[in-house]
């Protein structure tokens, strides 16, 4: 049954009020009564409660007793069965009583009403989770447990997300290649519990229904409202086409709470496909009230247009800023030990590893990876810290290099040519 939402401005302000009013509205239809007073006096006196009390839980207040919230649900089942399992589920997990989901389902006896279809349907969230992309991967490739810094940047994304101007928004974070977009965005996600996307595990026009799939997924997951209208165990389809991925976006949108937000983060967007006509990764020009964008691309232009202006932060790694994280970054891989190891042999000190490296990337974090990377594998412990190539390209042009004083003909046939073209 579709929800019958009134206008947010006057109505309910949280999820458990927009349940509890559907529920009020559901039977008001139901029984053809002329107003909400004469429902909610009808109710009030069926489940054993003040009118008060029942126009409170409309108004954003919990129910104090379990007893209360059942016999509204049954009050409401009884004239409505329609609303259905799902209902009561949101219903009791909003009020902040989960544990006694199963107990009200036992109550109010709606094991009985599912039918041999629908039972023989797959758990919901057991196929929810097995569409969402999980961003483990990224957390690991770019050591996140290493993470330090970026308050700076933190206190940023906090003041744009914390605008009271603001109800909606896109904080667009931009730089060069390897200036630490990706690992802050990840950093976000794993501290945050945001929905997310990485760009690199979604490449191109190919996978855009499988990103919205899954972004669609963790929507569902986090708002278990939206089931009866947009999951697929019920609907029989995916809301992974960008029309479809809008719809469910503003059905999120619709039951926040004025205090809560729904941020996504969207990464290296750059590397993901476009919709003819739209914006890459079909994200919406439109965004609903609520909705915050946290996206982040490379210098490569890309289609993404807002009816808003977006907040753009450009990561320049030659900041103080940037330079001062790398700083605090070097300090503690200086003292891992297996790096600490190399400097031995080397017999550097760590402060002259750490001033070395800061000068030699030019605070850009890629070529901080792929060196410390090496360090640890091996393969330059019979170099000395001052034979470490300077900049990101030299690494490069140094790496590519190796390839070609290993086989000439190779390079010259088949290695340079697949170079230059990339």
């Amino acid at each position: 049954m579709k929800s019958q939402r009134p206008p947010k401005k006057g109505g309910p302000q949280s999820e458990f009020a927009w349940l509890v009013d559907d529920g009020v509205r559901a039977c008001q239809r139901q029984r053809r009564l002329p107003s909400l007073e004469i429902v909610q006096s009808e109710l009030a006196t069926e489940i054993g409660i003040g009118v008060r009390t029942l126009q409170s839980w409309r108004a954003n207040r919990f129910p104090d007793r379990y007893e209360d919230l059942r016999n509204f649900a049954r009050a409401c089942l009884q004239t409505t069965p329609d609303l259905g399992e799902p209902w009561v589920i949101d219903l009791f997990r909003a009020a902040g009583m989960s544990r006694d989901v199963e107990q009200a389902l036992t109550d109010l006896q709606l094991e009985s009403a599912t039918s041999p279809r629908e039972a023989a349907l797959p758990n919901r969230d057991q196929v929810l989770k097995a569409h969402i992309i999980q961003p483990d991967p990224i957390f690991q490739r770019v050591h996140l447990a290493e993470f330090v810094g970026r308050e700076w940047l933190t206190a940023k994304v906090d003041g744009f997300l914390n605008d009271p101007l603001r109800r909606s928004g896109v904080f667009a974070l931009t730089g060069e290649v390897g200036a630490g977009k990706t690992t802050f965005l990840a950093q976000l996600v794993q501290q945050r519990n945001y929905i997310q996307v990485f760009g690199e595990q979604v490449p191109g026009p190919a996978n855009i229904s499988r990103a919205l799939r899954s972004l669609a997924a963790q929507l569902l997951m986090r708002y278990p409202r939206l089931a009866s209208e947009h999951c697929p165990t019920r609907t029989g389809s995916w809301p992974d086409e960008p029309l479809a991925f809008e719809q469910l976006l503003r059905s999120a949108a619709r039951g926040l709470p004025p205090d809560e937000r729904l941020i996504i983060v969207c990464d290296a967007l750059n590397e993901v496909g476009t919709i003819p006509g739209g914006n890459v990764l079909g994200l919406p020009a439109v965004l609903p009230d609520g909705v915050y964008l946290i996206v982040s691309h490379s210098l490569m232009p890309i289609k993404l247009s807002f009816t808003l202006v977006p907040q753009s932060e450009w990561l320049d790694v030659r900041s103080s800023e940037n330079l001062c994280d790398m700083q605090r970054y070097l300090d503690r891989i200086a003292h891992c030990p297996n790096v600490a190891w190399w400097l031995q042999v080397q017999k550097q000190s760590a402060a002259e590893f750490v001033d070395t490296l800061l000068d030699l990337s030019s605070g850009n974090w890629l070529y901080l990876a792929h060196l410390i990377s090496e360090i640890r594998r091996g393969p330059r412990g019979n170099h000395t810290i001052t034979g470490l190539p300077a900049s990101l390209a030299n690494y490069y042009a140094t790496y590519a290099a190796s390839w070609r004083d290993k086989d000439v003909l190779k390079w010259d046939t088949l290695y340079a040519p697949v170079f230059v073209t990339l």
